[in-house]
């Protein structure tokens, strides 16, 4: 993979190797996102595409917190593989009281729409499968979030004005 329009988001709790590994990509000419906890970055970007290299049958997983927003939002979730649609991927909504919201789905080639993170469910978890039981796979992620507009007066429309007084 090259440096050029490439950008990697590292996530570790570790300060201390979280800086290492920020250095020394930064030394080979990648941009990088770096993090404590999974998608915070994503939460205030809106729509980001990330690489993931993953092992020969291994699955990484990630975690989409939203149990502190104030307005839901709405999830986006496009995994490619090659620059071709992959359903190599699940996605797991959890409650905020860490019951399962609804089974496990897995990602359409197309992308996938995940509408009320922060009301209808409080956590999201997207997990991505290499299935090659020889190579490893360079997947993208697009991770799109849009704020869901509160739900305001709705007055009823007359072509004859407002009603009587």
């Amino acid at each position: 993979m090259s440096p050029e329009a490439k950008q990697i988001l590292v996530i570790d709790d570790d300060a201390a190797r979280r800086q290492l590994s920020v250095r020394i990509l930064s030394d080979e000419g990648f941009a990088i996102t770096a993090v404590a906890e999974g998608f915070s970055a994503i939460r205030a970007a809106g729509c980001r595409r990330f690489a993931l290299t993953i092992a020969p049958l291994t699955a990484r997983f990630f975690c989409l917190r939203g149990v502190e927003l104030r307005n839901p939002r709405d999830v986006e979730l496009r995994l490619t593989r090659a620059g071709e649609g992959s359903d190599h991927g699940w996605s797991l909504q959890v409650r905020t009281d860490q019951l399962l919201h609804s089974p496990p789905r897995r990602l359409t080639p197309s992308g996938t729409s995940l509408p009320g993170l922060g009301r209808n469910y409080g956590d999201l978890w997207i997990g991505v499968f290499n299935p090659e039981p020889a190579a490893p796979a360079v997947y993208e992620l697009t991770v799109t979030i849009t704020v869901q507009s509160p739900p305001g007066i709705r007055r009823a429309f007359s072509p004859l004005g407002r009603g009587p007084r």
